[in-house]
């Protein structure tokens, strides 16, 4: 079996990204494994519950945006957001989170993210923290594209079968997370991805095979999922992308190299982002969210 450094769990895009945002990572002793955007709320916010709670993948986090959605809920409707996204983040994680579930329960609301089902179990693998899954067969842990992309490599037959078991899995997920969050939800779909993009069973790379985020995801499941929450609201956007990476000290272009965050992405270098919401998407998103949000407080 491979050994996992817990530390690899957890996305640290600050490795990659220092030039471009400052995320202010910081940490809860209950999960000292993966860090969480700052800046934190202070503990009375905390102890009184006078805030939201954003559970989410990389999206919600914000990854290359100075102020994403949970900071303009923030800055615009006057209302702290926890942010307890993280880059991978799946609901089968955060199921597994007491200590974050009882955060989002202190707090008014909650908007859950529709995340990934590349990192849901299957008959073929099991999740292992963020971005990791441990194969059934061989007992070998690897990042989850390593895994899939071995899979389309070796075993290609197999995969369709794989990917509909791993979107029963996210339905359960869900299932199991919502079940434990006992104030009400908003599911939020948060995406550029079209209504009726399929999985690409035929792709020979990465990004031909996953498409846009949420991977394995279809419209059926999310309806699924939207029945069990009080809210569903959804920003289907592309406006700003691609979107350029500058320097947030010189206001010049910058090259960030994806090795820094995980090995198996050396010599992977962008000036453009074309894959995580731009900043022009998250106002968007704050815009589709706003009347939800001031329902409920």
């Amino acid at each position: 079996m491979t050994d996992i450094d817990p530390a690899e769990f957890f996305a640290d895009y600050s490795k990659r990204d220092r030039e471009v945002v400052d995320y202010q990572f910081y940490r809860f002793d209950a999960l000292p494994s993966v860090g969480f955007r700052g800046p934190p709320l202070q503990p009375e916010v905390l102890e009184n519950g006078a805030y939201c709670t954003v559970i989410g993948a990389a999206q919600s986090l914000g990854v290359y945006a100075p102020a994403p959605y949970p900071a303009l809920i923030a800055e615009r409707l006057d209302l702290p957001c926890l942010n307890l996204a993280t880059g991978g983040g799946t609901a089968g994680f955060f199921a597994s989170q007491p200590a974050l579930i009882d955060l989002a329960n202190r707090g008014k609301f909650v908007i859950l993210q529709v995340m990934t089902a590349r990192t849901e179990a299957n008959s073929r693998s099991t999740p292992v923290g963020i971005n990791f899954v441990r194969d059934t067969r061989t007992g070998e842990t690897e990042i989850t594209e390593a895994f899939w992309l071995r899979l389309l490599a070796e075993e290609r037959d197999i995969v369709p079968l794989l990917i509909a078991e791993s979107l029963q899995s996210w339905r359960a997920s869900y299932r199991r997370l919502i079940e434990q969050i006992k104030v009400p939800i908003i599911l939020f779909y948060f995406s550029t991805k079209p209504e009726d993009e399929q999985v690409n069973y035929n792709a020979t790379t990465r990004d031909e095979f996953y498409g846009s985020f949420p991977q394995f995801v279809d419209m059926a499941a999310v309806r699924d999922v939207a029945a069990l929450c009080d809210h569903y609201v959804e920003c289907r956007s592309k406006r700003g992308l691609p979107h350029p990476l500058v320097n947030r000290f010189t206001g010049e272009p910058v090259i960030v190299d994806f090795g820094a965050l995980h090995s198996f992405m050396e010599n992977e270098e962008h000036a453009m982002n074309d894959y995580y919401p731009s900043p022009e998407m998250h106002e968007d998103a704050i815009t589709a969210l706003a009347p939800v949000i001031q329902k409920l407080t």
